[in-house]
């Protein structure tokens, strides 16, 4: 019979899942490691035991977090990205007071690092826009700025669904899956600052595709 999993082990697992993938693109992209396993001693242990049951350090970082009244997911994120020339913090210092201490002032930081980049996407998007209307109609001068890669998948996705009609809508599904990615990795400062930018639907669909691709960690 299946151990009952109480919402406290789920969302560890979660945790640990979201850590797991986030630890595995920082390797591919710095060390190009094909995959990344998590070592034994940090996993979750068995459900049906009294002494792993909820000491996991995910567990303790559920608690720490809630208690905190900070997002994991982007605490997460931003740990393992904080300083990727050395090593990737392990689990286990995720739990430090000063590293927690040191995202909560990140996050005081994050309206005017995402205002900022709204500002320079804008202007990068006038210019392509600019460079490509000489030759083109409006229409395909825009979708021309909103596929260069100089933008990113965020801005891109929100004006081509600020556009609207099918050429833009093909734009800014192409776009989806990593502007929801990015999107979810520092959603407080995009739901401040993007306000009215963004989708209203964003919020709801971005972290339904972020939660599957934690559930797809083995």
């Amino acid at each position: 019979m299946k151990p009952h999993l109480t919402d406290e082990w789920k969302r560890a697992r979660y945790l640990r899942n979201c850590y797991c993938f986030e630890r595995a693109r920082v390797e591919r992209k710095m060390r190009h490691s094909a995959t990344y396993m998590i070592p034994e001693c940090w996993n979750l242990g068995d459900p049906r035991m009294p002494e792993t049951k909820t000491t996991s350090v995910w567990h303790k970082l559920v608690r720490y977090c809630n208690n905190q009244q900070i997002d994991p997911v982007a605490y997460i994120g931003w740990c393992l990205r904080r300083d990727m020339m050395n090593p990737a913090p392990e689990p286990n210092q995720l739990l430090t007071a000063t590293r927690m201490e040191a995202f909560k002032e990140y996050v005081q930081t994050l309206p005017d690092e995402v205002h900022l980049a709204y500002k320079l996407q804008a202007r990068k998007a006038k210019v392509l826009f600019s460079l490509h209307s000489s030759e083109a109609s409006t229409e395909t001068a825009w979708a021309r700025a909103l596929a260069d890669r100089e933008l990113s998948p965020l801005f891109s996705y929100c004006t081509a669904r600020i556009l609207g009609g099918e050429r833009f809508l093909r734009i800014a599904q192409n776009r989806e899956p990593n502007a929801f990615y990015q999107y979810r990795l520092k959603q407080a400062g995009y739901d401040e600052v993007w306000r009215g930018f963004i989708p209203r639907d964003v919020p709801d669909r971005a972290r339904a595709f972020y939660d599957q691709l934690i559930e797809q960690q083995p």
